[in-house]
């Protein structure tokens, strides 16, 4: 199954984070923007806490950033979240996020992402 991620970081917004539950799997991404400007993104993992267990987010894709006209593609593996010290789950809340370049032009993106 492919997501979809748009949106479009003008004026004064510069940034936009979605965050959403994936299954623990590598995924292979094409980050295309438009309209002028220079944009970043970089996903996170959030493992949850539990007894024995720190809650804390992970960064699985460094933050990459490509201007309008050009497409960045890569990869980034979404971890299994623990929960318990023996036990763990398929499914896995990660975060991504988008940042315009500061005083750059107006962008437009949008981010495919699917299973490897």
């Amino acid at each position: 199954m492919s997501t979809t991620l748009s949106g479009e970081l003008h004026n004064l917004d510069y940034s936009d984070d979605y965050q959403l539950t994936r299954t623990a799997d590598s995924y292979k991404y094409e980050l295309t923007p438009s309209g002028g400007g220079t944009v970043s993104f970089k996903v996170e993992s959030f493992q949850p806490h539990f007894p024995g267990i720190p809650s804390k987010w992970t960064t699985i894709e460094d933050k990459s950033k490509v201007s309008s006209g050009a497409t960045l593609n890569g990869s980034f593996t979404v971890p299994v979240t623990k929960i318990s010290a023996t036990d763990s789950s398929n499914s896995t809340l990660i975060r991504v996020t988008f940042a315009r370049e500061f005083a750059s032009n107006g962008v437009d993106y949008k981010l495919l992402f699917f299973p490897a």
